[in-house]
């Protein structure tokens, strides 16, 4: 995870991990640890919000991944041009709600990549289209669509995923002196005290001599 600055070229894709509640039910649904998309333009990022709007080129670069998308200079002229004139322009919410319907509720949602609506994925999807690049056919593009398309150049999702989840692991793995029951266990020699006492109550034990 992480990203120069300096690596970053228009046309180029931001994949956002998953953070907050919002987050984490885009990511649950989609099957995917990316929630967000965002584009990089001219010296900024293009990306969906509330609206279109122009942010940072670090403003994810401890929390989003980069995805190299190789394209020529005319490709990427053109990438600059299509997100610039969606700057301003509210969310695609219907795109949004269309995602729902498709992958919670399994009803079959005949949809377009409408660029007057436009989500996140969709908007790079679309701007790449501009370019002559189909990054993906999904007729509702999602943050999983966009960076499992053998078109990006980045990490692979399932490959993230599956770090995710051993750092996870090795957090929460127990201690040395403790047992997977979260009770402590003893590691130095036994004290006097304790084998004196296991010696009387196990007067019977066959193993011992005389008894």
């Amino acid at each position: 995870m992480a990203y120069a600055v300096q690596d970053l070229q228009p046309g180029d894709i931001i994949a956002v991990y998953a953070r907050g509640l919002i987050g984490a039910a885009i990511s649950w649904v989609i099957n995917c640890p990316y929630s967000h998309i965002a584009m990089v333009s001219q010296g900024h990022l293009v990306e969906a919000l509330a609206t279109v709007t122009r942010s940072p080129l670090g403003k994810y670069r401890k929390s989003g991944d980069l995805f190299k998308v190789p394209l020529t200079e005319e490709q990427r002229r053109r990438v600059i041009k299509a997100l610039e004139s969606k700057v301003g322009q509210f969310y695609g919410w219907q795109m949004a709600a269309e995602d729902l319907l498709r992958d919670v509720m399994h009803i079959p949602v005949v949809a377009r990549l409408n660029p007057r609506g436009l989500d996140c994925s969709g908007l790079a999807v679309w701007a790449l289209q501009e370019a002559g690049v189909t990054l993906t056919y999904e007729p509702v593009p999602s943050p999983a669509s966009v960076v499992n398309s053998p078109i990006p150049i980045g990490p692979r999702p399932w490959n993230v995923a599956s770090a995710a989840a051993l750092r996870h692991r090795r957090r929460h793995r127990p201690s040395a002196t403790t047992t997977l029951a979260g009770v402590p266990r003893h590691t130095g020699p036994r004290s006097r005290s304790a084998t004196g006492l296991a010696g009387r109550h196990n007067m019977s034990d066959p193993r011992r001599p005389g008894s």
